[in-house]
């Protein structure tokens, strides 16, 4: 595998939860707390897939993904205990939708199903 993911959630315990399941799921691991931190990290090095939360301190998820859809059509995995955003999210092209608290095994399902079928 060793894909290299971006995640971006501005709770650093979960940040470092969903760190933790990806390095063991076998892929590497990119992290911002910030949309500012997030858009450096995508200057870098382009991942295989983002996974992002809805409420940054600095911006949306939806305004971050507008900004990974300028330049990139890699998937995106909005991960946000908003249920309600998913209606927003979900007609754009290579978006899927988590809802926390999330199953690690069904996220990395979902992972690994948006790179294959990308």
């Amino acid at each position: 595998m060793n894909e290299l993911l971006l995640a971006v959630d501005d709770n650093q315990q979960i940040l470092n939860l969903l760190s933790l399941i990806l390095r063991r799921a076998g892929f590497r691991v990119a992290t911002a707390v910030t949309g500012a931190e997030a858009r450096a990290a995508l200057a870098d090095e382009f991942p295989a897939l983002a996974i992002l939360d809805m409420s940054l301190p600095d911006t949306t998820g939806l305004e971050l993904l507008e900004f990974i859809r300028e330049t990139s059509n890699i998937p995106v995995i909005i991960l946000s205990a908003m249920e309600e955003t998913s209606g927003s999210v979900g007609k754009v092209s290579g978006v899927r939708f988590v809802v926390k608290p999330f199953d690690p095994a069904e996220l990395i399902a979902n992972i690994k199903q948006a790179i294959q079928t990308h």
